[in-house]
C-alpha cells in the first residue's frame, strides 16, 4: 500500500512539475496539441495583424487553456460556414471563433460558453440612415456572412416583413466579414450586420468609414464549439474557464481588446 501511494505522490509531482493545471481530454486529434478552427475575419476575436500573425481575445484566450493544460495550440483558420461540419467530421477538436449560441447549433454541438454579445447595424460613415431599430433594414441591401446568426437574423426579418406586407432585405451572404465591409464602405450595400464588439475595434480602427445606427440581441452569448457529446473536452474547457475568470486573466484580456465588462459571461 505504501509503494502505491509513493507512486501516485509521484505521478502528481511530475504533473505538477510539467505545468499542468487542468487534465487535457484524452482523444486529441495529435497527443499534446489542441488543434482549433477560426476564421480569422472577426476583430477583435480573431483576426491577422500588420505582420500577418493571428491574434485577438479568442486566440489568446484558448492559448491560456492549453497553458493549464500543457497543451501546444494548433490554429486552422478556414472559412466561416466549414467551421462546424470541420469539428463534426473530426477535423478539429474544438472550434474558437465567437460562435453564436443558437437552438439549430445547440442541436448538433456542445458549447462552452464565455460571453454576452449583442448585434450592431453599420452603415457607411456618410450614410444619412437614421433609424434605430431592425425596422430599419426593411428594403435595404444588407451583407451578412453565409452561415451566420446575422444570416439567420436577416431571415427571420424578412419573415415579419412578409407578414407585416413590408418590402423584403435584400440579403447579400457574402464569405467573410472583410468581403460585407468592403462593399458597405465602396457603396455596394446599404447596411451590414455584427457584433457589438467589432462594431466598437472598427470605431477606433477606422473612424468615419462606418455608422453604427443600431443595436438589437443584447443578450446573445459565445462559446467555443465541442464535438456533441464530448463532455471529457467540455469539462476540461470549462474548468480552464473558472480558472481564468477567477486569476483574472479572462478581465485583463477584456480590457486588453476592449471589450466592455458588461459582455462579462460571469457579470
Amino acid at each position: 500500500m505504501e509503494e502505491e501511494n509513493d507512486t501516485a505522490e509521484g505521478e502528481v509531482e511530475e504533473e505538477e512539475a510539467e505545468g499542468v493545471t487542468v487534465t487535457p481530454p484524452s482523444n486529441l486529434i495529435t497527443p499534446g496539441v489542441l488543434t482549433y478552427a477560426i476564421n480569422a475575419n472577426f476583430p477583435p476575436y480573431e483576426y491577422l495583424d500588420d505582420n500577418q500573425e493571428v491574434t485577438g481575445f479568442d486566440v489568446e484566450y484558448v492559448q491560456a487553456m492549453a497553458d493549464l493544460m500543457g497543451l501546444e495550440v494548433e490554429i486552422v483558420d478556414m472559412q466561416w460556414d466549414n467551421l462546424i461540419t470541420s469539428l463534426q467530421a473530426g477535423r478539429i477538436d474544438i472550434v474558437n471563433s465567437a460562435v453564436y449560441i443558437n437552438p439549430e447549433r445547440d442541436e448538433v454541438i456542445d458549447f462552452v460558453p464565455y460571453m454576452y454579445i449583442g448585434e450592431i447595424v453599420l452603415v457607411n460613415g456618410d450614410s444619412d440612415y437614421d433609424f434605430t431599430d431592425t425596422d430599419g433594414l426593411s428594403g435595404l441591401k444588407v451583407g451578412v456572412i453565409t452561415g451566420s446568426i446575422e444570416e439567420t437574423y436577416c431571415t427571420s426579418f424578412n419573415e415579419e416583413f412578409e407578414a407585416e406586407g413590408k418590402e423584403l432585405i435584400d440579403i447579400h451572404s457574402l464569405p467573410s466579414l472583410n468581403d460585407s465591409l468592403v462593399a458597405l464602405a465602396s457603396g455596394q450595400l446599404d447596411a451590414t450586420l455584427t457584433s457589438s464588439a467589432t462594431a466598437a475595434y472598427l470605431e477606433v480602427e477606422q473612424p468615419g468609414v462606418y455608422k453604427n445606427i443600431a443595436s438589437f440581441a443584447l443578450d446573445d452569448v459565445v462559446g467555443i464549439c465541442v464535438q456533441e457529446g464530448d463532455t471529457e473536452m467540455s469539462d476540461a474547457l470549462t474548468k480552464c474557464a473558472e480558472i481564468l475568470y477567477e486569476n483574472g486573466t479572462y478581465e485583463q484580456l477584456m480590457e486588453k481588446y476592449g471589450l466592455s465588462e458588461t459582455m462579462s459571461y460571469w457579470k
